[in-house]
């Protein structure tokens, strides 16, 4: 059995489709080389597989990808197999479990957020009314005059 180094990235986040403009993926990316350090190269099975706990836990999503891997470096998109349910980001820690030729890399890696995420809490606090059954969003106005207006309906 081969013994692989990584060295990961996080890129991107996953939302629903309320906010288009965001990707619906998780970018990821990293080093991969053999146990004398050298740089893999070739196509590499790699398994993924999300868990609520560093060590042991409840596997919550999981897919495999055949993946290039050009002078140790690879690219792809966590999700393009298996789609991630989006409300497993309810901000639990999540632990990505990484395999290599179905052999689990030694530790689980921690998911943190992206500039993404930081957008997407903002809206979800944003104060809402409800007005004849339509959504709308809150805005306070202070200073002269202050007086609380009702934006447009949310789509």
């Amino acid at each position: 059995m081969k013994k692989a180094f990584l060295i990961l990235a996080f890129l991107g986040v996953f939302t629903g489709s309320a906010f288009a403009d965001v990707p619906g993926e998780i970018a990821f990316q990293g080093f991969l080389a053999d146990a004398d350090g050298n740089p893999v190269a070739g196509t590499v099975q790699m398994g993924f597989e999300l868990f609520d706990a560093p060590v042991e836990g409840s596997s919550l999503w999981s897919e495999t990808q055949d993946v290039s891997v050009s002078n140790g470096l690879f690219n792809l998109f966590l999700g393009a197999v298996n789609p991630i349910n989006p409300l497993l980001f309810d901000g639990n820690s999540l632990f990505l479990e990484v395999k290599i030729d179905n052999e689990a890399m030694d530790a689980r890696l921690e998911i943190a957020s992206t500039a993404y995420c930081f957008t997407a809490q903002t809206a979800l606090n944003v104060p809402t009314e409800r007005h004849q059954g339509r959504l709308l969003r809150r805005r306070e106005r202070t200073g002269r005059g202050a007086r609380r207006q009702l934006r447009a309906p949310l789509a």
